[in-house]
């Protein structure tokens, strides 16, 4: 679950995804929107159609636009309401993640209603285009507006072909970390400096961190350096 945004006055934000629900004989697959080929125009098109509808600015709603393919949405309503994030639902069947809150069940359904059959792709369809015809709200949380460390690094060149099931690409990607941010934070850890790795995967996350060595430690590293299984770690992800 992730919060869009920080707002001072402390309201509930969720992330709200375009995407299209393409319906087959082993259930509905949540196609995202880098499928739909929206133009910034487009996307904003489709926010303020839903926003006028089913987030007015009369009962509370506020609509933030974050890019053609990422939305927000605030409204006390969705505090504390556990939804999964789009990741963890696009490319697959959206049935084992649809949402057990009946106020975000109730959100989504009207969405599919809204858009079906719109104006908006009636134009695409003249265009041939994949129909906008869902979205989806990944939760809700109140932003605490906690800093970011200075020297934090995130790297997510993995996600898109792990999402997407691009084998090659994700290899490659890993080839990519190991030559550039792992290989210097090994060095890093080589040279006895301070050092953590995080890695985040579908079910949790796992950090790893240097401890400063005694001296019997040191001693150690210098005939058999520490290893792990990374079989192991990953599989926990």
């Amino acid at each position: 679950m992730r919060a869009a945004g920080q707002d001072p006055a402390g309201a509930a934000w969720a992330l709200l995804t375009p995407a299209h629900f393409a319906i087959g004989t082993e259930g509905v697959t949540a196609l995202g929107p880098e499928t739909l080929d929206l133009d910034d125009a487009e996307s904003r098109a489709f926010l303020d159609a839903l926003s006028t509808a089913l987030f007015p600015a009369a009962e509370g709603w506020r609509t933030a636009w974050l890019s053609s393919g990422e939305w927000a949405i605030a409204h006390d309503d969705l505090d504390g309401l556990d939804a999964a994030s789009a990741d963890r639902v696009l490319n697959r069947g959206v049935e084992t993640w649809y949402p057990r809150a009946r106020r975000l069940r109730t959100l989504l359904n009207e969405a599919q209603m809204l858009l079906h059959d719109h104006p908006l792709n009636q134009a695409r369809e003249q265009r041939r285009l994949r129909p906008l015809n869902a979205v989806w709200i990944g939760g809700g949380a109140r932003e605490r507006g906690h800093a970011l460390p200075a020297d934090l690094l995130i790297d997510d060149r993995l996600r898109a072909p792990m999402l997407t099931g691009d084998l090659y690409t994700w290899s490659e990607g890993w080839k990519a970390l190991d030559q550039g941010p792992i290989g210097q934070a090994l060095n890093a850890a080589r040279a006895g400096g301070p050092v953590a790795l995080t890695l985040s995967g579908e079910r949790l996350a796992r950090t790893w961190r240097r401890q400063p060595a005694g001296t019997w430690q040191r001693l150690k590293e210098k005939f058999a350096s520490p290893s792990a299984s990374v079989a192991t770690a990953m599989e926990s992800l």
